[in-house]
């Protein structure tokens, strides 16, 4: 066992001279890209159309049955997807440099939108992202700054343009990713797909770009947004101008898509950034045009969200898929300017094509209602189809209706299933899912456009999916199923007009939380605890009395202890009471009560008492690689105090503490006055004891002996 170095107040021995060896190790830990795996996990099930499509007969009346994992299978382009975990997305793509339109800009005005350009003065992208950072936030240092930041974030116009105009791709591709609080991790999302062909279906790859700052003193704005545009151009031209006899093969189309990662990730990254790429790659399926023998037998044709190839349902459709000719007929209707076309000439001229080919208009239906194209089609060919074409089908099917039956034309009716949401905690899990049903009134379509209509009912269909995408399940779990009725009743209101009305007519929401006991018994625990620790700080708080410090220790020590009985209740308590080094009574608890409890406990077990503290030197800061957080690499020391009160009735609570904190205090001066180098090139261990014994010699009063031992953490 080391021999200790013993000291008595008023007298010094000189320090032993040893050789200590120093180990400088420090701990490495390899960044392991678990949130990357975790958010293409997510995305397999996130790929969802967002909207509800029935199957548009006129002659069926109603909407078509549709599962959940079908409209999960469904890709809206023109939708982005929003992740629900603590990572932010945002759509990849976009220039700073692209023009920007300022006056075009509704809910804001001219003035507001230069106070969002004058953050990008000239420059800007010359500095590292830690000077930008500081240079942004003192420039917005006013409430009237940030809420109008919050405005433009939270403006889905300004967001509409961010891969058009420059000031807001300026916005939400570098102020707001690299002004945000947790801003050194920031994952991107976007979408490739191969060229159109004529015999086969595209082969569509989804990914998402992760930028890690490792230094942002180092790393400059201009060089974090030319890393995210050139990683974006290079996966989203990736699977242009390919065979589609490649294209079809998986396996070797991931070792494209991976070699390409790597070599991108290459040429972009940096040792002050690091990027990967994480996607979902579905493989280009061909088809045989129409069949003119019946499907019956035949399963439904979709995409399996797990594995991204197509599986065949047990559901059997009762019209094959729509054919090319199908479809080109139909887009006769799709001219130019369609969307300003009054609703009442639109209907009618789709109710014209629907009834020169009965079936044909089926066979387009069922595509819609599964959301089971074998067509390749545009974005806006594909919105055409389920959207302005579909609503109309659903209005004729009404008109029609009514026409027979003699009865008032009822409104169309849709159905959306948004899906589930799950959590687990401790092993208990808790989920919440939500469908909602809708009816919209217009009442006269000679008055009303297309893409008025359009608009609208796309309008309240994006929030409510912006609502569920973006609300976090642990605050749905909070919500009743009235509640979240209510935020959709407010929704369809604000997207209703004088010519549309939209009403929510039913609403499920489903949950279930097992985790509510554990959570219960835990903040009932909480609670008791805080009561306990509360009424412990209490107690021994009031002992801090005028004069306290005048008293000699044995007086203090037998009011706070006379017997076992109070020094046990005394140690409970002590243990109980939690204090932060801010508090008023901080010293008194950690100086004062420590050092009499001790010496209260050692007396009873004939043991000395007990002091002890870590002087620390902090340093060299670097960037924690999993957690991304800065760090320092400190320099860590252990020293105890061990010491007998001689004389309790002539030394006071005062210059007992005094002394203690003297040495204490003055340890942690001294390491702070050496630096790095002297640290790393003389014998610490040496160094230390010395300046202890120097310390305890012109501090500790007479009566008190004092015995310390030292031992180096070393860098840690």
């Amino acid at each position: 066992m080391k021999e200790k170095r013993r000291m008595t107040g008023g007298a010094a021995n000189e320090p032993g001279k040893r050789a200590v060896k120093r180990d400088g190790r420090k701990g490495h830990r390899i960044l392991m890209t678990a949130a990357s795996v975790l958010t293409a996990a997510a995305m397999l099930g996130g790929c969802a159309a967002q909207y509800c499509a029935a199957q548009y007969s006129a002659a069926q009346y109603c909407a078509a049955p549709y599962s959940t994992a079908q409209l999960n299978t469904a890709y809206n382009a023109s939708t982005p997807w929003q992740s629900d975990t603590e990572s932010v997305l945002q759509t990849a793509g976009g220039d700073s440099r692209l023009p920007s339109a300022p006056g075009n800009m509704p809910g804001f005005t001219e003035e507001e939108y230069q106070k969002l350009e004058a953050l990008r003065w000239d420059g800007y992208e010359d500095m590292s992202i830690s000077a930008y950072r500081n240079a942004v936030a003192e420039l917005t240092d006013s409430a009237e700054y940030m809420n109008l930041l919050d405005r433009f974030s939270a403006s889905r116009t300004f967001d509409a343009m961010k891969d058009s105009d420059g000031t807001a791709s300026f916005f939400f591709y570098i102020l707001e990713p690299l002004t945000a609080e947790r801003y050194r991790t920031r994952s991107f999302g976007g979408f490739a797909q191969s060229s159109e062909s004529a015999d086969a279906d595209r082969a569509i790859m989804e990914f998402f770009i992760t930028l890690t700052i490792l230094d942002g003193d180092k790393l400059t704005v201009g060089e974090y947004n030319a890393a995210r545009i050139g990683v974006t151009d290079g996966m989203q031209g990736l699977l242009e101008g390919r065979q589609n006899s490649q294209l079809a093969e998986e396996a070797s189309m991931r070792e494209v898509i991976d070699d390409e990662i790597t070599r991108l990730t290459a040429e972009w990254g940096s040792s002050a950034l690091q990027i990967s790429v994480e996607y979902v790659y579905m493989p280009l399926a061909a088809y045989d045009g129409y069949r003119g023998d019946s499907q019956e037998g035949q399963g439904i044709r979709q995409n399996d969200p797990e594995s991204g190839e197509f599986q065949q349902d047990q559901e059997c459709r009762e019209y094959p898929n729509g054919t090319k000719e199908d479809y080109d007929s139909l887009f006769v209707l799709m001219k130019p300017g369609y969307e300003n076309m009054l609703l009442s000439d639109f209907n009618r001229k789709l109710l014209d094509w629907a009834n020169e080919d009965y079936e044909r208009a089926e066979r387009i239906g069922g595509d819609v209602g599964y959301y089971d194209f074998a067509v390749p089609l545009t974005r806006e060919e594909r919105h055409f189809v389920t959207v302005s074409a579909n609503y109309s089908h659903m209005e004729n099917a009404k008109m029609v209706q009514s026409h027979y039956t003699g009865r008032e034309e009822e409104d169309p009716y849709v159905n959306q299933d948004l899906g589930y949401k799950q959590l687990e905690e401790c092993g208990r899990g808790a989920y919440c899912g939500l469908w909602y049903q809708f009816s919209y009134h217009i009442d006269d379509r000679s008055k009303m456009t297309v893409g008025e209509r359009d608009r609208c009912i796309e309008g309240m269909t994006s929030e409510i999916r912006l609502f569920w995408n973006e609300t976090g399940i642990r605050t749905l779990l909070t919500m009743e199923e009235e509640d979240v009725a209510q935020i959709l009743r407010e929704i369809a209101d604000q997207n209703s007009t004088e010519r549309l009305t939209l009403s929510i007519e039913a609403v499920s929401y489903e949950k279930n939380d097992e985790r509510w006991e554990a959570e219960e018994a835990g903040r009932r625990e909480a609670e008791a605890c805080m009561r306990d620790s509360l009424a412990a700080y209490d107690s021994l708080a009031a002992y801090r009395t005028d004069g306290y410090e005048d008293k000699t220790v044995a007086e203090f020590n037998a009011m706070l202890a006379s017997d076992d009985d109070q020094l046990g209740q005394a140690l409970e308590a002590y243990a109980l009471a939690t204090v932060s080094d801010s508090d008023e009574n901080a010293e008194f608890f950690q100086v004062t009560l420590r050092a009499s409890l001790s010496e209260l406990y050692g007396e009873k077990f004939g043991e000395p008492a007990f002091f002890s503290w870590n002087p620390v030197k902090k340093g060299r800061s670097y960037i924690d690689p999993v957690e991304r957080e800065l760090l320092y690499e400190n320099y860590y020391v252990n020293v105890n105090l061990e010491y007998r009160i001689r004389k309790p009735k002539e030394v006071t609570v005062g210059e007992r503490d005094r002394a203690l904190t003297a040495v204490r205090d003055g340890l942690q001066s001294y390491l702070d006055s050496l630096s790095w180098e002297e640290i790393m090139e003389r014998n610490m261990q040496a160094e230390l004891e010395w300046k202890t014994a120097e310390l305890i010699r012109q501090y500790v009063p007479e009566g008190m002996e004092i015995s310390f031992d030292i031992l180096l953490d070393d860098f840690i």
